[in-house]
């Protein structure tokens, strides 16, 4: 199959470069409750945005073909990493994520990954589904609604999921 031609957007190269920097931040002002509540808002569904901004329609002819592409570059890695993490933590009796702990989530931040995986193949439905744009972003955007409320009230679910 001849694979569509990748072209380079500089403007997403430095809105994910300074996404970067703010994850940074967050991670560096936990004294300031304030600042990390408001780098919390935005820096991660900026990193969802781009994502879907470089989602191209033609590189996937079929869902088998757009899962299985995102099985290779998201979840294998995923899983080798977290069973890196986990082996680590167990070789350095480093009590840091055992095999219980995957019940409710991968170590570290990569709960991101399997996030990623999750809201890219929402949006593939999406996208697929609905053709009308309004409708597509009032979807999105009821989406995000819901994702934010269950987060605002403390509602946990695993994996991150809410994110």
């Amino acid at each position: 199959m001849n694979e569509p031609k990748l072209v380079r957007l500089e403007y997403l190269d430095i809105a994910k470069g300074i996404g970067i920097i703010l994850v940074v931040l967050y991670h560096v002002s936990k004294e300031d409750r304030l600042l990390c509540y408001f780098l919390a808002t935005f820096f991660m569904p900026m990193f969802f945005i781009i994502s879907g901004m470089c989602y191209n329609e033609a590189h996937y002819p079929t869902f088998l073909t757009f899962l299985k592409k995102k099985i290779k570059r998201l979840l294998i890695p995923l899983i080798v990493f977290s069973a890196i993490n986990i082996a680590l933590s167990y070789v350095f009796h480093l009590e840091f994520y055992t095999i219980k702990f995957l019940v409710k989530g991968f170590p570290g931040a990569q709960w991101f990954v399997f996030c990623l995986f999750c809201v890219e193949l929402t949006y593939y439905w999406i996208e697929r589904l609905i053709s009308d744009k309004v409708y597509k972003a009032f979807a999105i955007l009821v989406s995000l609604a819901v994702a934010g409320l269950l987060q605002s009230n403390d509602i946990s679910i695993p994996y991150k999921l809410y994110v």
